[in-house]
């Protein structure tokens, strides 16, 4: 019998972690658009709407050799290659930066062409100029902070990061007062803000480099164009999705400008600065669902792997749905938070918002495969995703409803855009596995040698209870039988699985608290191999016969150790992950 408790507990873990982050993260974004509704006037937050593409191009930078990166390091755990995350790690801080210094340098020499491609003119124009000019000041440490809080969750410190953020977003929305209040100093004051609050975000993350728990370091790299092209190809589907995103922005500015001017504009600007936040959940599911997806991926564990992505799915759905539903309680007052000397533009900002939040239980489901199939590095799938959740399918739908529908045909196309790209979703696999998918494994498109067959594994899971340890020799024994294992193998098999399972109850499940335990037996290549993997605080068995010497303690263990081919011990995202090869 097998239980999904492990795996729904680590993504939750990680998952409050990346909401909370991206929440945190976005907030300052929010406010930055509640101070500027409130002070600066409607103008100005026509122009914050317009300049917001020109951060998620810097997001998309930063996602690159972020999202790239963790997704390809998610493998090399998986496959105990700790020497390639350094590589990685190496080749995705130096090119960021470089990539960061090439953005800043652009927006710092052509603000005002900037502004006039991403739709400014007239009044809202110089606005928008002097907003780039600030925010291409924190390009550097905007693109760089994003990499290390990626990195510094993956190696031991997944906390740290929003610390980083919360310090970031304190120091934003400070600043962000203080240039209304003292600077006067307009949009260009306001973009500063937020590139000075990230480069505080970028020191915090620095603490990790003097931790004990810090095993990252810039390494020579014998390949560097080929590490950078791995990265930059796992990567693309993130990039890709936040160019679309900035694209399909940019593109629905111009038709708002051309349906009704400064008014849409202003409505959708809101509508951007509350997505900030309300995405986060969205945003936070897909990261962690990109981490823990490529680990088990890399484990070429089926079983696990299809737990976690459904886990995603569930838990994103069911939290978009309450966050959605209590958004629609209370949407008049979260508009005018944004001001109140517009009220057409207010009204017509509670209709984008009503329909924005209807789509987003399935923007969730989709967000969930895109990077399910980035982490597997099904990368056509992922780029399909890219272009038709965040570009195509919205635009076809603005460009047949909005010549009739108005403005409504424009908030309209968010809810229809991510129930075609679904329908879309299931259409493509129904075509690759011929016929239409009838279970989420089917969606999961996973190569026919993935993993070892059904028949030649078995998998159980066990609460910490030392008697349920020792009938776990029975069901090892039918499965050893049905194998054709010989006697003196099977007799081994259950005699690790026992002494290893036991000292797992013993030692790491001290805090008298509900735990589980993992086995997994498999026959590859005629070798008998098991994995044991808990929820316990980190106990390495093969650091516990170093720390005593006596052959008298510690037996079983040793006993292990000596009728084994090989142990290896990881801690990975929480978990320890013991496998013996005999």
């Amino acid at each position: 019998m097998t239980s999904d408790y492990i795996t729904k507990k680590v993504f939750r873990k990680y998952l409050s972690i990346s909401i909370a982050a991206m929440a945190a993260a976005t907030i300052g974004m929010m406010v930055d658009g509640i101070v500027i509704g409130n002070f600066l006037g409607s103008a100005s937050m026509a122009a914050f709407g317009i300049v917001s593409p020109l951060f998620i191009l810097f997001s998309a930078v930063a996602g690159v050799f972020s999202n790239g990166s963790i997704s390809l390091c998610g493998k090399y755990i998986g496959r105990d290659q700790p020497g390639k995350v350094n590589e990685v790690f190496t080749i995705a801080v130096i090119c960021a930066g470089a990539a960061a210094l090439i953005c800043a340098a652009a927006c710092l020499i052509f603000p005002e062409t900037a502004a006039g491609f991403l739709g400014a003119e007239g009044e809202i124009l110089p606005l928008a100029a002097a907003y780039i000019r600030g925010l291409g000041a924190g390009a550097l440490p905007i693109i760089i902070s994003q990499v290390l809080m990626a990195f510094t969750k993956t190696d031991g410190s997944p906390r740290l990061g929003l610390y980083s953020i919360i310090v970031m977003t304190v120091i934003n929305i400070t600043l962000d007062f203080c240039n209304v209040l003292f600077f006067h100093l307009g949009m260009f004051g306001m973009a500063m803000a937020t590139s000075i609050s990230y480069f505080a975000a970028v020191f915090i993350c620095l603490i990790h480099f003097f931790k004990p728990v810090n095993s990252l370091r810039f390494v020579r790299v014998k390949n560097p164009f080929r590490e950078l092209c791995t990265i930059g190809k796992t990567g693309f589907p993130n990039a890709l999705n936040k160019i679309c995103i900035t694209a399909r922005t940019a593109l629905t500015n111009h038709v708002l400008m051309l349906l009704t001017g400064d008014v849409a504009l202003t409505a959708f600007s809101i509508q951007n600065s509350l997505n900030s936040i309300l995405g986060s959940i969205c945003t936070g599911i897909g990261a962690t669902t990109l981490l823990i997806s490529g680990i088990f991926y890399g484990e070429e564990d089926k079983r696990t792997l299809e737990d976690s992505v459904r886990v995603s799915i569930k838990t994103g759905v069911l939290l978009t749905v309450i966050v959605c539903a209590a958004s629609l309680l209370f949407l008049k007052p979260l508009v005018m938070m944004f001001g109140r000397d517009n009220p057409e533009a207010a009204s017509m900002a509670v209709r984008v918002m009503f329909w924005f939040l209807l789509s987003l239980p399935l923007y969730t489901v989709n967000l969930v495969f895109l990077n399910y199939y980035q982490s597997a590095g099904n990368l056509p799938m992922a780029n399909f995703m890219c272009v038709g959740d965040n570009f195509f399918f919205m635009m076809l739908f603005i460009g047949i409803l909005s010549p009739v529908f108005g403005t409504d045909g424009v908030w309209i196309s968010f809810l229809l855009g991510e129930g075609a790209m679904l329908m879309a979703l299931t259409g493509v696999v129904a075509w690759k596995k011929r016929h239409f998918p009838r279970s989420l494994e089917d969606f999961l498109l996973l190569p026919e040698d993935f993993g070892v067959p059904e028949e030649q594994q078995l998998s159980l899971s066990l609460e910490n209870d030392m008697d349920k340890v020792i009938i776990l020799s029975e069901n090892i024994g039918r499965f050893c039988r049905k194998q054709g294992i010989d006697k003196r193998r099977t007799h081994h098999l259950s005699l690790c699985i026992e002494e290893m399972t036991g000292n797992v109850v013993q030692h790491a499940f001290t805090d008298g608290k509900k735990h589980f335990i993992d086995i997994r037996v498999l026959i590859k290549k005629e070798q008998l191999i098991f994995r044991i993997r808990d929820d316990g605080i980190p106990f390495n068995p093969l650091e516990k016969l170093q720390e005593d010497a006596d052959p008298c303690k510690n037996i079983g263990i040793r006993l292990v150790k000596r009728i084994s081919v090989g142990t290896d011990y990881r801690n990975t995202i929480g978990l320890n992950n013991l496998i013996v090869k005999l």
